[in-house]
């Protein structure tokens, strides 16, 4: 079977474009796993070897991360050299967050983009939407860019759970 493709979107040009792509991305990824059961979500393999609790908890990390960063960006414009290497910052959130319940990672990541969202809607619009600039890269990537970055790994192993079911009949 063919690897699903990242849908192309087209970039928002205002604040209420960032907030319609956001809520349409967010609909698809959590889409994507809704309704599979508990042991399905902490089975390994979703995204490379992490499950989908693990996803879960990656991109509730990096909506928090994107919360302490966001005032920073918005007084400096870009963040000290140094600060938040990708890979370092996924491996250390993967092994802090290993243990957190389905249930407890499903709320953080709730409360996280609740969160988020509502610190975005006090970023100017112009910066909001501008993915030349830290703030609106940062934006993007915690958000729309995050859930698509995973959506697709997230429909494959489903369907990939789903196929295996049939098979065995």
């Amino acid at each position: 079977m063919a690897k699903l493709k990242k849908p192309r979107r087209t970039k928002p040009a205002t604040r209420k474009e960032f907030s319609a792509l956001e809520e349409t991305c967010w609909k698809e990824l959590t889409g994507a796993w809704r309704g599979m059961s508990p042991k399905a979500m902490v089975k390994p393999g979703a995204c490379g070897a992490w499950s989908i609790k693990d996803v879960v908890n990656h991109i509730a990390a990096w909506q928090e991360a994107t919360l302490k960063i966001m005032p920073i960006l918005l007084r400096r414009g870009k963040l000290p050299a140094g600060e938040f290497g990708l890979k370092t910052f996924n491996a250390k959130h993967y092994w802090e967050d290993r243990s957190r319940a389905l249930t407890a990672s499903r709320d953080r990541l709730n409360k996280s983009r609740k969160k988020l969202l509502t610190a975005l809607q006090r970023v100017p619009e112009k910066r909001l939407i501008d993915v030349k600039s830290q703030v609106g890269l940062w934006a993007k990537y915690s958000t729309y860019e995050h859930y698509d970055e995973h959506l697709f790994n997230v429909r494959d192993f489903r369907a990939g759970i789903e196929r295996r079911k049939l098979a065995a009949g």
